[in-house]
């Protein structure tokens, strides 16, 4: 079965949920420990104490987030039922919380 969702539909969702990463972020690194850069279609976090960055990008070809952790390595994500799932059933946003509360407590991911 071919995998297809509208390009506002995906920006939309795509663009919310990088809201709502950085937001959180934001509002729980009070020691300022990931640094956040945004661009067109990525956002770069860096950590303190690690070499490489996360990375998280907005791929409008395929209609996915592609995600880069210097702990869990990339991965593709696409939109299902209003949540970010990679190919094995993992959601996004539990990978990111998982991984950025080594750093950050607090931080919460709304996928909508």
């Amino acid at each position: 079965m071919k995998y297809y969702i509208d390009y506002d539909l995906f920006t939309s969702h795509a663009d919310k949920f990088i809201e709502n990463l950085v937001t959180s972020i934001e509002e729980n690194d009070k020691q300022g420990i990931i640094g956040v850069d945004i661009f067109d279609d990525k956002v770069v976090l860096s950590v303190e104490g690690q070499n490489n960055p996360y990375i998280i990008s907005k791929h409008g070809t395929y209609r996915e987030i592609w995600f880069v952790s210097p702990l869990s390595g990339p991965d593709r994500f696409k939109l299902v039922e209003e949540k970010w799932v990679n190919g094995s059933g993992v959601f996004l946003d539990q990978i990111l919380i998982k991984e950025l509360s080594n750093f950050c407590e607090g931080i919460t991911i709304s996928q909508r």
